[in-house]
């Protein structure tokens, strides 16, 4: 199974419920503090939370910025654990 990643900044209001999601359904994953990254780290490059699956998004938004910025698209926590659990979408 590809690596589940969690990319987040510190203090963004929607990281928690999103971590706790994956938490609750066991879902291994990699929790990335965009604050912790060098200037032009890759994962700057997400707004906050993304969830990553290998290299594909599966919930939050690509940027050019490399700076924070908020994921505004609702999380729909039952379309994003089964995506990461395989599961085929409906």
């Amino acid at each position: 199974m590809d690596p589940v990643t969690l990319i987040t900044f510190k203090d963004c209001p929607n990281a928690a419920p999103v971590r706790s999601a994956l938490l609750l359904a066991a879902i291994p994953f990699n929790d990335v503090d965009q604050d912790t990254l060098e200037e032009h780290h890759a994962l700057k490059n997400y707004t906050s939370p993304s969830i990553l699956l290998g290299d594909q998004l599966i919930h939050g938004q690509k940027t050019d910025q490399g700076q924070p910025g908020c994921t505004f698209v609702a999380f729909d926590e039952k379309h994003v654990i089964e995506t990461l659990r395989g599961k085929p979408l409906r």
